[in-house]
């Protein structure tokens, strides 16, 4: 099973996409597809607030990664990109509300200017400065 990881500096749109997917607030445009349902459009209401340390997200993450090894689908969101991208598969970040990547973690994890301007949604470094 792919373990996601969904990524983004503050005010990037993580907590949105939440509140969109579980139903809290109406999406406004954009759509998923979960196994051939459009879940957008299924009524889901709720959702699980919780603000966790760093500390306590580090003893989660082996739990994480083993319920993914288990064949768990998981997508973890997180603002500490290292700490996701060293258990995520797959990556997505978000930048001003949109997806700016989509794609494996190895190159981010392997990238950090990247990641850095990906994340907060500046133009990468040139190779040049």
């Amino acid at each position: 099973m792919v373990q996601s990881v969904l990524l983004g500096a503050n005010g990037a749109g993580r907590t949105t996409l939440l509140e969109a997917l579980s139903g809290v607030i109406p999406a406004v445009s954009g759509s998923v597809d979960l196994n051939g349902t459009e879940w957008l459009k299924v009524g889901r209401s709720g959702r699980a607030k919780l603000g966790l340390a760093p500390v306590i997200i580090k003893r989660l993450i082996p739990m994480v990664r083993s319920l993914a090894d288990a064949g768990v689908g998981v997508l973890l969101v997180e603002q500490f990109a290292a700490l996701a991208l060293s258990v995520g598969d797959r990556a997505y970040v978000m930048a001003r509300g949109a997806i700016a990547y989509q794609g494996p973690c190895e190159p981010l994890v392997n990238n950090q200017a990247r990641l850095k301007a990906l994340y907060l949604g500046t133009p990468p470094p040139s190779v040049n400065s």
